[in-house]
């Protein structure tokens, strides 16, 4: 009787070693023997016989097993399995490197995500945060409601309501008379000209759109109602209670909200 010894067998299954036990006779006498693919040569030294595998020879194994024994590549893998999903290179639980999209289905194959990588310059690293049950990621043009999170100097739009306002400023030098002022993406205006200052339209309305104007320059500012000394486009208009323009005197505030519906910036002072 002779036990498998499996401590000489390679990972393309080659080379197995049958141990002999010690002080047993060999049957048949050594030499080299050819049984069914399997070659075995007798080792009188270590007392031990080796055997060779050629997995062409053997029988009752899937389509392409003994490809993959003789040469375990993951592309041979793959075309010994019958229920892969997915094509390229094996891939383990430590690290993997995926290289095209990734797919994946709910439980009732009914839908699917497919996350693609973009075109990359450079690699970057992408953190996820620790999620409980009740936590959101947010995704870009999703509409989501989102709690208890802080954002370091945001801009908002489409906004209707706001608990705090807080943002950047802008000095505006412009005097005299000034249509379709430009604002840039910044949630205050301080226009700090001496003259006095005529605003008749504010460019960049958007939606809930909130801004802060201050004046503070001697002069002062107004803000005309409907543009009516200036040339302002029509969309970037004010309207404000009454028809009057707001008129801001040195270190006053004025508070503007961008209503879509009317097409006007409207508020009053601060």
């Amino acid at each position: 009787m002779t036990d498998l010894d499996v401590s000489g067998w390679g990972p393309n299954m080659l080379g197995p070693v049958v141990q002999q036990a010690a002080g047993v006779a060999h049957s048949p006498a050594r030499g080299t023997w050819n049984w069914i693919g399997v070659t075995l040569a007798d080792d009188t030294v270590n007392e031990r016989t080796n055997f060779t595998v050629n997995t062409s020879s053997l029988s009752g194994l899937g389509a392409g097993v003994g490809t993959w024994l003789a040469t375990p590549s993951s592309a041979n893998l793959a075309a010994a399995l019958t229920d892969e999903t997915g094509t390229g290179s094996a891939v383990f639980g430590t690290s993997p490197t995926f290289k095209t999209s990734i797919v994946l289905r709910n439980p009732a194959d009914t839908f699917s995500y497919t996350i693609t990588p973009g075109a990359l310059a450079a690699s970057y690293a992408l953190n996820l945060p620790v999620l409980t049950g009740a936590d959101t990621v947010a995704v870009l043009a999703l509409a989501q409601t989102l709690s208890n999170k802080t954002l370091a100097a945001p801009t908002l739009t489409g906004v209707s309501t706001i608990a705090a306002l807080s943002g950047s400023d802008e000095n505006n030098a412009l005097a005299g008379t000034q249509n379709n002022v430009a604002i840039g993406s910044v949630t205050r205006v301080r226009v700090t000209d001496a003259g006095a200052v005529t605003w008749t339209g504010i460019a960049g309305g958007t939606a809930g759109r909130m801004l802060m104007v201050t004046a503070v320059g001697a002069g002062g500012l107004t803000i005309e109602d409907e543009s009516i000394s200036g040339t302002s486009s029509d969309a970037n208009r004010c309207l404000f209670v009454g028809a009057a323009s707001l008129v801001l005197a040195q270190y006053r505030t004025a508070l503007l909200t961008y209503d879509a519906t009317l097409a006007r910036w409207v508020g009053g002072l601060l």
